[in-house]
C-alpha cells in the first residue's frame, strides 16, 4: 500500500505564511534602556480622553507601550515656578527722644532710680542708611549702666532739686525694706494661714454662735412662708 507523503513536511513556507508570524517580544529591560538612552525628541502626546487607563499604542516593532498621563495645563511645574517675591523693606525710621525723670524701681543698689517721661520731647525722621550709620558709629550695643552720682547729676540737669531727689530716694529705700521683709517671711505663710483659720473657727464657736443661730431661724421662717405661698397658689 502506497502511503501519501506528509503534507506538513512537504509544504514550504510561502511569503503569506511568513506574514503570519508575530515579531519577537522584547524584554522590559531592553525597552527601558531604549527609552532612557534615546536622544531624539519625542512626539507630542495624543489626546487620550475617553480611552481610560487601558489605552495603549503599538510602536514600529510591534510592542505595546502604555503612554504617559498628560499633565494639566492649570498646574505649574515645580522646576519652572518663579521664586516668591514677597518681602518687607523699610525706607525711613522715626526717632523719638524722651526726657529723664525720677523713677520708682527699687532694684537700684544705691541712689535714686531714673526713668523716662511718657511723652516725647523731640521726634525726627531718618533714612535707614543714615540711622544705621549714626547708631553703629562708636556706640555699644549693651545698655549703659549709671552710677548713683551719674543719676544724681542727670536729675539735677533735668531741673530736680535736692529735696525732691532725697524724698524719692527715701521712698525707694522703704520699698526695698518692705520687699526684703516679705521675702524673709515667705516661708511662714503656711503657718500664718493655719493660725488665721484657727482664729476664725474659735471666733465662730465662742462669739458668733448666737448670730449663726439667729440666721438659721430667719432662714427657716422664710422657707415656711414660701411654702405656704406656693400652696395658696395651687389651691
Amino acid at each position: 500500500m502506497m502511503m501519501k507523503p506528509d503534507i506538513a513536511t512537504t509544504v514550504e513556507e510561502t511569503p503569506s505564511t511568513q506574514l503570519l508570524k508575530w515579531p519577537r517580544r522584547r524584554s522590559t529591560r531592553t525597552m527601558l534602556h531604549k527609552k532612557i538612552s534615546a536622544e531624539t525628541t519625542l512626539p507630542e502626546e495624543e489626546d487620550l480622553t475617553g480611552f481610560g487607563d487601558s489605552y495603549s499604542s503599538r510602536d514600529a516593532s510591534g510592542v505595546f507601550e502604555r503612554p504617559q498621563r498628560r499633565r494639566s495645563c492649570l498646574k505649574k511645574s515645580l522646576s519652572t515656578e518663579e521664586p516668591s517675591k514677597g518681602g518687607v523693606s523699610f525706607g525711613s525710621v522715626h526717632v523719638h527722644e524722651f526726657a529723664v525723670c525720677v523713677g520708682d524701681n527699687p532694684a537700684v543698689s544705691v541712689g535714686v532710680p531714673i526713668t523716662i517721661e511718657w511723652k516725647p520731647q523731640w521726634s525726627g525722621k531718618y533714612s535707614v542708611n543714615d540711622y544705621d550709620h549714626l547708631v553703629n558709629s562708636g556706640k555699644s550695643k549693651t545698655p549703659p549702666l549709671f552710677t548713683a552720682l551719674q543719676r544724681y547729676c542727670i536729675l539735677r540737669d533735668a531741673g530736680y532739686t535736692n529735696e525732691m531727689i532725697t524724698k524719692v530716694e527715701r521712698a525707694t529705700r522703704n520699698i526695698k525694706r518692705d520687699r526684703a521683709i516679705t521675702i524673709q517671711r515667705f516661708h511662714m505663710d503656711p503657718f500664718e494661714e493655719a493660725l488665721e483659720r484657727l482664729g476664725k473657727s474659735a471666733w465662730n464657736a465662742v462669739f458668733a454662735r448666737q448670730q449663726k443661730q439667729d440666721q438659721r431661724e430667719i432662714l427657716a421662717k422664710c422657707l415656711e412662708h414660701d411654702k405656704a405661698y406656693c400652696e395658696e397658689i395651687e389651691i
